[in-house]
């Protein structure tokens, strides 16, 4: 009568006969594998794969909790998981090549705004960047904007949103952002930018 073969096992008619070779130790038929023997093992029995864990980005913090943070490249597919689990569904990339693992965390949608090392973002990505956060933030989800270490590049923009949504003037915006984020905004060329930034919108 045939059977069903369940890790080395033959179940006929609700009996189970363990199928020997010479050793005693029982072997499944040719052509069976773990594979085909999990197939036919009651999906009730079948473990769930664990939750990824989730650690916290490198220098990360929140500008505007729940809103808007900044952090330094993250690498890991668990710094992605926290932030999917904080609520943030764009994250914003500054740097001239793509944060690794950004794939296994679908769930964030990332946006490409490449920014040489140490320079400062020009006009028209300041404002992308600015109308990314306003979007997401209609829709009531939240923005990570990231560079190599989350200083310099991170910390204009950042600065930028500032003069924007709290009408800050460039110098009290670079100040308030180093406060939240000691060392962000890193040359001159950067400060400048969140000053000229300031002018061209009030």
């Amino acid at each position: 009568m045939e059977g069903v073969w369940v890790l080395g096992w033959e179940v006929q008619l609700c009996q189970a006969q363990p199928s020997t070779a010479r050793s005693g130790v029982p072997i499944p038929p040719p052509g069976i594998t773990p594979h085909s023997l999990l197939s036919h093992w009651p999906a009730s029995n079948r473990q769930p794969p664990a939750p990824m864990a989730s650690a916290i980005p490198p220098n990360f913090s929140w500008v505007v909790p729940g809103k808007l943070a900044g952090l330094a490249m993250p690498r890991q597919p668990s710094h992605y998981q926290y932030m999917h689990e904080h609520g943030i569904r764009h994250l914003v990339s500054l740097t001239e090549r793509s944060p690794p693992n950004h794939d296994t965390c679908p769930g964030i949608k990332l946006h490409r705004l490449r920014i040489q090392d140490f320079c400062a973002p020009s006009l028209e990505q300041i404002k992308h960047f600015l109308q990314i956060v306003e979007d997401a933030s209609n829709k009531g989800e939240a923005v990570a904007v990231h560079c190599m270490l989350g200083f310099g590049r991170t910390g204009t923009m950042l600065a930028c949103y500032l003069v924007k949504a709290q009408k800050l003037t460039g110098v009290d915006a670079i100040h308030e952002i180093r406060r939240i984020r000691p060392g962000a905004i890193e040359t001159h060329d950067q400060e400048k930018a969140v000053i000229q930034f300031h002018h061209h919108i009030k």
